[in-house]
């Protein structure tokens, strides 16, 4: 019994050096690696899902540009994750930016996201009747803006 309390413990031990060593980078690369960005639905270290709250709080203080950077971003990685999982992608976040271009009159923005988002695959359960009808709301508008603009 003594025997095996004293292995747990040298385990224990082992892992906290290792994490504590791998944390300044240097010795172990896998973990740094699996931190990185370069995995398929990953920003920053997180996955995508992750950034949810972080993008409402973004809009909520109005800092409309560094959501939209953000969201630039996310998307990408849920499409990323799409292609390598063949599950579609999520489409809260191609909402989101088209919300954001249409608060800012920025229609052709707007459009262009929401048709990304109608090539791609989407989830189970994904809002494309809602999004179409976006779509097709966002094109009227940058229509008539650009009636507009070629008037004055």
């Amino acid at each position: 019994m003594w025997f095996i309390i004293a292995v747990a413990l040298i385990v224990v031990g082992y892992l906290v050096w290792r994490a504590n060593e791998s944390s300044d980078g240097t010795n172990d690369e896998r973990p740094q690696r699996a931190r990185s960005s370069g995995r398929a639905g990953y920003v920053g270290g997180r996955h995508f899902t992750s950034y949810v709250e972080t993008v409402k709080s973004l809009k909520r203080e109005s800092r409309y540009d560094e959501a939209l950077d953000l969201l630039k971003r996310l998307i990408a990685a849920t499409e990323a994750e799409s292609s390598r999982s063949g599950m579609g992608v999520a489409p809260w976040y191609y909402e989101e930016a088209a919300k954001i271009y249409r608060r800012r009159k920025e229609y052709g923005q707007e459009v262009s996201v929401l048709e990304r988002y109608m090539g791609k695959g989407h989830a189970p359960g994904a809002s494309k009747p809602r999004l179409m009808e976006r779509l097709e709301k966002a094109r009227q508008l940058f229509q008539h803006s650009r009636e507009e603009t070629q008037k004055e």
